[in-house]
């Protein structure tokens, strides 16, 4: 397809999505009822045309942010269009002659507020679908081999589909993260895909963590040594905050108060988890569970 025909084809796409109304999620909603204390329909359409507000662009910025949903269904469509940098701009120009409308859902039962969608929204939209970013094709060979063996071990009418939405989901996290393709990066993450199971509810919470560590990462640097290192430190704040705990069990609250002694702010659950999501990804991509001292 030529370049300008896709451009035209991905603006229709997203067109339909906004006629269809945005339906705002509870990270969206929270915020919008936390900064401008539960707004009526009235009062958050006076905020969203009020210039003078300070939080109003990063409140259209996150209404207007696109879902996993819409995402998941561009996903394949982008792979095989392969878009080119210059194409965000175009599509963004088509998308904005039309002078979209849109309606905002809230899932609350508040209402439907219906406005225009601002040029600055839609130009934000397009970039954070990241549409000209590509896998590398060891990353699309490596799904491939996974669906081959995941479809002879699997039966039923929905294996096909249930596969090519894990596919899209795995190369959706990776284009949202904007993953590179350096050689260690784009290795580790086949061995992890290939040998990882992709049917298990923690899989995509390990691959996004592996894919924040390696950010930024050099080739040169010793992967399996990181998230050793990573586990440590995770396991020692679980102890420094479990030695807090078993102090304060003995001692009154007040004199730790009065000696400055402050508790160390720690979620050890979600330590815990990510010290599971290491011992996945370490086992999957070298055979072994990380030491951690």
């Amino acid at each position: 397809m030529d370049a300008q025909k896709k451009c035209i084809l991905l603006s229709e796409k997203l067109e339909r999505f906004f006629q269809e109304g945005i339906v705002l999620n509870p990270d969206v909603l929270h915020f919008i009822d936390s900064t401008f204390a539960h707004p009526s329909l009235e009062e958050l359409e006076d905020i969203c045309e009020d210039e003078s507000n300070i939080e109003k662009e990063s409140l259209i910025e996150l209404i207007f942010s696109p879902d996993e949903s819409l995402q998941i269904q561009l996903e394949s469509f982008l792979i095989y269009e392969r878009f080119e940098k210059n194409d965000e701009k175009k599509v963004t120009d088509l998308l904005c002659s039309k002078a979209l409308k849109t309606r905002i859902l809230f899932p609350d039962g508040r209402g439907i507020l219906k406005m225009n969608v601002p040029d600055e929204a839609v130009a934000s939209f397009v970039s954070m679908l990241n549409i000209y970013w590509q896998p590398d094709v060891r990353i699309q060979n490596a799904l491939d081999r996974i669906s081959e063996r995941f479809l002879k071990q699997s039966d039923g009418p929905l294996s096909n589909t249930q596969m090519d939405h894990i596919k899209a989901s795995v190369t959706l996290q990776m284009r949202n993260k904007r993953a590179d393709h350096s050689e260690m990066k784009t290795k580790t993450l086949c061995m992890f895909l290939e040998n990882a199971d992709i049917e298990d509810t923690s899989f995509f919470k390990c691959m996004n963590y592996l894919i924040d560590t390696m950010d930024g990462l050099m080739d040169t640097d010793d992967m399996y040594e990181i998230l050793s290192q990573r586990k440590h430190q995770y396991r020692e704040t679980i102890r420094q905050r479990e030695a807090f705990e078993s102090q304060l069990r003995k001692s009154n609250p007040e004199t730790f108060f009065h000696q400055g002694v402050r508790a160390p702010f720690v979620n050890k659950d979600e330590m815990r988890k990510r010290i599971a999501c290491i011992d996945t990804i370490t086992l999957a991509v070298y055979g072994r569970i990380a030491y951690g001292l």
